[in-house]
């Protein structure tokens, strides 16, 4: 072996321990520098993942809020309802029994003035019979008076009854002679239901109708005839108002 020769081999034998050792220093120092690199990269793909799920549950709030906010709405428009209902049926309740109680008077009323009735029908009806022919109600009042009657009715045909007896009236009547059985046409004066006088128009026949304990009946008193003739004038308008004196029947039996 030549000199060059066993320089070359002494020399490549130093050469390659010198490359090999600064290799294997930085294949020690590349583990920690990829494993530092490969952390921080965790670290930021897991933030961004949880900065995504922020959004997600900030978003899935703000639509939970405005459901809740709906259903708040809805859950006190529901009560306001309620309540009004319940307002409702408390005053229909009222009303109700309102009603009722006052449809207990009125048939309590009623039961009594139907008592009154039936206790009064037989009495009333002799009392209708008695009334004088030149009663409005003379003709009514026996056909509108039984134990059938409303009371409403009855008690229309007393006020009808009491009005008439409190007026003075002058109308045209019919009046039979007792003497003779003649029926003349003559003009009535009427003081309620007490008294009635009659005259012709010329004065010459009149007098007043009496009670004679059973019925009316006319009775002619020429001696008044000219003084029942002028007070029916006066009623009427057709002369002047004066004092004038008429016959006055009394009958102690009525």
């Amino acid at each position: 072996m030549s000199r060059r020769s066993g320089f070359r081999k002494l020399a490549w034998g130093w050469v390659l321990p010198i490359f090999a050792v600064p290799h294997a220093a930085f294949s020690q120092s590349e583990g920690p520098a990829m494993e530092s690199m490969s952390g921080f990269a965790e670290a930021i793909r897991l933030e961004e993942q949880l900065s995504e799920e922020t959004r997600q549950w900030e978003r899935q709030k703000r639509i939970l809020d405005n459901e809740i906010a709906v259903l708040a709405t809805e859950l006190a428009e529901n009560r306001r309802r309620i309540e009004s209902i319940q307002a409702d049926r408390s005053e229909a309740r009222e009303r109700r029994e309102a009603l009722l109680a006052r449809a207990a008077e009125e048939r309590t009323v009623s039961d009594a003035l139907l008592h009154l009735v039936e206790a009064l029908s037989t009495p009333a009806n002799s009392f209708f019979e008695l009334l004088p022919r030149w009663s409005e109600n003379w003709n009514e009042a026996p056909e509108l008076i039984s134990t059938e009657t409303p009371p409403v009715e009855f008690l229309r045909l007393l006020q009808q009854i009491q009005s008439e007896n409190q007026q003075t009236n002058s109308r045209a009547f019919e009046v039979e002679d007792p003497e003779s059985g003649e029926t003349y046409r003559v003009d009535l004066l009427t003081f309620g239901l007490g008294a009635a006088y009659f005259s012709s128009e010329d004065g010459a026949f009149g007098g007043q109708i009496v009670f004679d304990g059973g019925d009316w009946s006319p009775e002619i008193i020429p001696d008044y005839s000219l003084q029942i003739r002028n007070a029916i004038d006066q009623e009427s308008g057709q002369a002047e108002p004066h004092h004038i004196v008429l016959p006055v029947s009394v009958n102690p039996g009525r």
